[in-house]
Formats: C-alpha cells, structure tokens, sequence
C-alpha cells in the first residue's frame, strides 16, 4: 500500500544516486518498503534539481514543492536555524513530508546523512491518513 511522503532537503551538488542512497538508508534503518512511498516533497527553490526529478522518475513518485512560507506554517518537532538562515524556513524535510502527506503525524522525524563529498541530504517521512486539522500552523491546534 502507497501511503507515505519523504520530505528532502539538501545542499548543493547532490546527486539523484546521492538521494536515493540516502532514502533508501532511512528507509531500510525503519524497516519501511521504498515501494509505500506516494511521492517526494521538498522546498520550491529545488523545484529544476536534476537529482531529485532522476530520482522521482527512477522511483515513479509524485514531486511536489512548497514555498519557505508553506513550510513555516507547518509546526515541526525540529526547527532548524541553519535552515532558516539558508532558506528562510524553519523545517524543509519535515515541513515537506507533512504537507505532503497532508498529515499532521511524522512517522520518521528529520534524518541527516552525509555524502561521501560530506553535502547534506536531510529527510523526513510522514503517513498519509493522519490528517492535518485546522490549526493555526506554526504553533498550535485551534
């Protein structure tokens, strides 16, 4: 059954085989199938990254991009301030798989792997069916 969300966030010079070693890591280290997974979400400005479109096209996922201001409506267990400072969003992978899967519960909370070059991959897993309720979104349930 397809019912998760990954939300990616990375830096520069990644690869597509860079992320799907990374996916598949978090992936295998939760004992989760690569085959449950809906689609990829991730930051609106990696929308053109050749890494991310060979990897949703190698897996047959959905792509789907949120802007720093989608993102920062979502509460995350885990703000980050170097992301903010780079992005000007509190959270990009968890933000990600949550608005994604529409949810409001994260399955797997953020992850950081390294390359082998030492970039960044940072990744998140959410479940579709735990739906977001109305909520102010930065903080707190209404």
């Amino acid at each position: 059954m397809k019912n998760l969300w990954a939300g990616i966030g990375f830096q520069g010079g990644v690869t597509g085989t860079d992320l799907e070693t990374a996916l598949l890591n978090v992936l295998q280290a939760h004992a989760l199938s690569a085959q449950a997974l809906i689609g990829i979400a991730s930051l609106d400005r990696k929308r053109n990254s050749q890494a991310l479109q060979d990897l949703a096209q190698a897996w047959q996922l959905e792509l789907q991009f949120f802007s720093s201001e989608e993102l920062n409506s979502l509460w995350t267990p885990n703000p980050s301030q170097q992301a903010f400072i780079h992005v000007q969003a509190r959270s990009v992978a968890e933000a990600a798989a949550l608005g994604g899967a529409k949810s409001a519960q994260l399955i797997i909370p953020k992850q950081i792997y390294r390359t082998a070059s030492q970039r960044a991959i940072t990744l998140a897993i959410s479940q579709v069916g735990s739906d977001l309720p109305e909520m102010d979104r930065c903080n707190r349930v209404v």
